[in-house]
């Protein structure tokens, strides 16, 4: 559910602002992926994968966050004419997905410094840390009563 919806409302702002929604989408799921924490085995060689945890409905906060955002990027990049830009000859399909580099460039840098700026601070990741934040429950305040 997390996935599908990073890409689907990355795409659904990118086409409301008149830019290349499928490139949003892609991009906007590849944030996704560098900001749900990994799994690792210990077993004869190193295997990575994705916890099926933060693939539902638990990484949809950070799905919608990062879909929002990483769309807003895009679009704000592209509109500022921002981008590569090919000669008449090129066809258009390769054209869009060259226009879409140096966006996709700076939102993934930004997500892999969101990343880094949690694993550097022994925060853990960016998913586990706003559920609890997301869920934190009232009553452990005490209001002096």
């Amino acid at each position: 559910m997390g996935l599908i919806a990073a890409f689907g409302i990355a795409w659904s702002y990118a086409n409301q602002h008149k830019t290349d929604g499928v490139s949003a989408g892609i991009i906007s799921a590849s944030v996704f992926f560098i900001l749900t924490p990994s799994i690792m085995s210990g077993d004869k060689g190193p295997v990575e994968g994705f916890p099926y945890t933060y693939l539902g409905s638990r990484g949809l906060f950070v799905a919608i966050i990062f879909g929002l955002l990483s769309a807003w990027i895009f679009q704000w990049f592209i509109n500022h004419n921002i981008q590569i830009k090919m000669p008449a000859t090129v066809p258009p399909a390769v054209a869009k997905s060259f226009s879409a580099l140096i966006p996709g460039a700076a939102v993934i840098a930004i997500a892999g410094c969101v990343y880094w700026l949690f694993a550097w601070t022994g925060w853990g990741n960016f998913a586990s840390n706003q559920y609890y934040l997301r869920h934190f429950d009232l009553s452990t305040i005490y209001c002096g009563t």
